[in-house]
């Protein structure tokens, strides 16, 4: 069984503008105490969370930037292959930290086998739909109806009149990892677009999601991966 440190080491990875952090900076009394934030890890170079998890955190932000990496590579960002390079770069700059947690907020990138072999059931994610709304895909398999991108899209023209975020571990499957929790339901309103319910989630439904899976996982209620990174 894995063994967490006390305070469990989180890991933020973001493509914008970190809004899950900033949730749980200003509104989760365990933030800093029952787990802290040791590094921030961005894609983006213009990133708007960048200034505010490395200048007003004050904690240790690295950018990899995705696009110019497959620029140097002469690839296009569909090759998964190159992009386990990418992740390559990005575990050796975790390893001297040793975090026990992965979160991913807002984080855009696919997550490829070389950040996931490492880490296995210590990534998670949140994601704006109800993960556990599923549909037949082949003859005997379920799978989550709004997986992928454009979830809140979806979920609004299939008629769903309350939207949920949920947490999630990170698997090969995307989406489809095993679910932690589900936040309380937004209200659909007809008036707003996908986008405006999306970006009024992240405060109703994301950052309160990710409160209580991270309560779960420093009371030991969700247990992370067996083995600790090495």
């Amino acid at each position: 069984m894995y063994t967490l440190t006390n305070p469990l080491k989180i890991a933020v990875f973001f493509s914008g503008g970190a809004s899950a952090i900033k949730y749980l900076q200003k509104h989760d009394p365990n933030f800093g105490k029952t787990y802290t934030i040791v590094a921030g890890i961005s894609d983006t170079p213009d990133a708007s969370g960048i200034a505010y998890v490395r200048d007003e955190l004050g904690i240790e932000t690295k950018v990899f930037n995705l696009r110019e990496f497959y620029r140097e590579h002469k690839v296009p960002m569909t090759n998964l292959a190159v992009r386990d390079a990418y992740y390559e770069k990005i575990v050796a700059v975790l390893l001297p930290l040793q975090p026990d947690l992965i979160m991913l907020s807002g984080f855009m990138a696919i997550i490829t086998p070389a950040l996931l072999m490492p880490f296995a059931h210590r990534i998670i994610n949140v994601h704006p739909a109800d993960l556990r709304i599923t549909e037949l895909c082949g003859e005997h398999r379920h799978r989550p109806r709004y997986a992928g991108a454009h979830a809140v899209e979806k979920a609004l023209a299939s008629g769903e009149q309350r939207l949920r975020s949920t947490i999630h571990f990170v698997i090969t499957d995307v989406d489809c990892g095993r679910i932690i929790c589900v936040s309380d339901p937004y209200p659909v309103d007809k008036n707003k677009s996908a986008h405006e319910h999306q970006e009024a989630m992240k405060d109703a439904c994301d950052g309160p999601a990710y409160r209580t899976a991270l309560e779960k996982i420093c009371s030991g209620e969700v247990k992370l991966g067996a083995t600790k990174y090495v």
